[in-house]
């Protein structure tokens, strides 16, 4: 059960959204202070990070992690080599001096993209985050075993999956005259 009928604004502003999103190039670190903002837990975090399981991401948001990646690897070790030569397949080098690749999309899940479901987790102890935030909620002592636990329990993970969203759902409500309930989520109301 979802609560429905939640207050939209009128106004929105794309450097807004900018500041409440959490970087493709995170630590946890900063993801927790992220989500701390929101009033939300690490535990949280970890757990709504598995949305990443559908949708995709732009080349540009995780490309420094093939080709320069700092001063000591070009390619980010966290990666799986293989993972890694079929990211660079679909973001290529548009040339020697560049280090982005065309702005495609690639799915954040190469086992099962179309389908939201624990393999994001089952991806990242295979060192197959897609973008650096991702992987790094293995790499992190701190949230491996959270990881660990929904790769695990694909059943538990969607309980708290559920449970989380739910909760996100009420960060900020507005109340009152302040804004509005959308008749085309899309659109103000005119």
């Amino acid at each position: 059960a979802v609560p429905s009928g939640r207050r939209d604004g009128t106004i929105s502003r794309a450097s807004e959204a900018a500041e409440n999103l959490p970087m493709a190039t995170s630590n946890v670190t900063v993801l927790r202070e992220n989500f701390a903002r929101k009033r939300l837990s690490l535990e949280e975090m970890v757990t709504l990070s598995g949305a990443h399981s559908i949708g995709g991401s732009h080349c540009s948001n995780f490309v420094h992690r093939l080709y320069s990646f700092n001063s000591k690897y070009s390619q980010d070790p966290s990666l799986d080599p293989a993972y890694a030569n079929y990211l660079r397949s679909q973001c290529p080098r548009i040339s020697p001096s560049a280090s982005t690749g065309p702005n495609q999309v690639v799915s954040f899940d190469p086992t099962t993209p179309d389908r939201l479901d624990n393999h994001y987790y089952k991806n990242l102890e295979k060192h197959k985050g897609l973008l650096f935030s991702d992987q790094v909620l293995w790499t992190t002592p701190s949230t491996r075993k959270m990881v660990k636990n929904n790769a695990d329990n694909e059943n538990l993970w969607a309980r708290k999956f559920a449970a989380a969203m739910v909760r996100m759902g009420s960060i900020e409500l507005l109340t009152g005259t302040r804004g509005e309930i959308r008749k085309n989520c899309h659109f103000v109301n005119f």
